[in-house]
């Protein structure tokens, strides 16, 4: 089922386990205006995963500056060293889909 556009109107979280060994890219700097325009995030994030050189990547929260989340690179080489041990799926925050 879609929200608005081509959102859907839950999103899946997964919890992943993995070796402690396996490397982590950090993204390092973002300009002060990454939050609001996805244009850098979002390359930083393609090349990442165009290059496979880690398999994860700690990113920056966007709903906690002081936290952050971890992507995983599933066509990465040591993909398959990882696994998901939950799936959440979670309602989709209606403020994303409305229209301004």
């Amino acid at each position: 089922m879609q929200g608005a556009g081509d959102l859907p109107l839950t999103y899946q979280w997964l919890k992943v386990e993995a070796e402690r060994s396996m490397r982590i890219r950090p993204v390092r700097q973002l300009p002060r205006d990454w939050i609001s325009d996805v244009t850098l995030p979002r390359a930083i994030g393609d090349r990442w995963l165009t290059e496979a050189g880690t398999p994860l990547m700690k990113v920056p929260s966007v709903l906690a500056p002081e936290s952050s989340s971890y992507l995983f690179n599933p066509v990465h080489a040591r993909a398959r060293a990882a696994r998901v041990v939950a799936i959440f799926s979670h309602p989709l925050d209606r403020r994303l889909v409305q229209a301004s």
